[in-house]
């Protein structure tokens, strides 16, 4: 995976890279309030297992929708009121498409004010070695349900070597 995280990093050189121990002590004890947790995978992913109290945004959104998921779940911007920014950590699979996602976030930010709907103060972040990292590492996960659980979907076959097999769980055939 190290060679794979690597290359992100040198790909998405302008995006801040946070590690999965950074976003695990912005959660515990008690999640920051300026912190959005915006998972990047797909819906079928996303159904499997998520990191707790994340968003889902697919990755696919066109930016009408990205504004509308971004303003939902941000906190409001104070009128004129000088704030923090809200920090969104992105994550996906490996980091690739939160990579991809988090670059986007931060060019439709700098867009200007007149755009619809307006959004308030952020920055966005990739989680490095995103979801299969952090459930290699044992951190928590929450299902559909908000129940914990330790699996999570592989993607594929050929990423889903990135992630203990154990943990692999494809969704059921409807």
């Amino acid at each position: 995976m190290n060679i794979l995280l690597y290359t992100i990093r040198k790909k998405f050189s302008g995006v801040q890279h946070v590690s999965t121990d950074t976003v695990y002590g912005w959660l515990v004890p008690r999640p920051r309030a300026d912190l959005l947790l915006l998972d990047t995978r797909t819906a079928a992913e996303f159904g499997v297992s998520r990191l707790p109290g994340a968003v889902h945004l697919d990755p696919d959104s066109d930016d009408a929708t990205v504004r509308r998921t971004l303003t939902r779940h941000l906190p409001p911007a104070a009128a004129g009121a000088e704030r923090e920014r809200t920090t969104i950590a992105c994550y996906c699979s490996v980091g690739y498409r939160s990579s991809v996602t988090a670059q986007r976030l931060n060019a439709l930010r700098a867009q200007p004010a007149a755009a619809e709907p307006p959004l308030p103060a952020y920055e966005a972040v990739n989680i490095e070695g995103s979801i299969f990292k952090w459930a290699n590492e044992g951190k928590p996960l929450e299902g559909a349900d908000g129940q914990p659980t330790r699996l999570v979907h592989p993607y594929d076959k050929i990423f889903g070597r990135l992630l203990d097999k154990s943990l692999w769980k494809f969704p059921e055939k409807q």
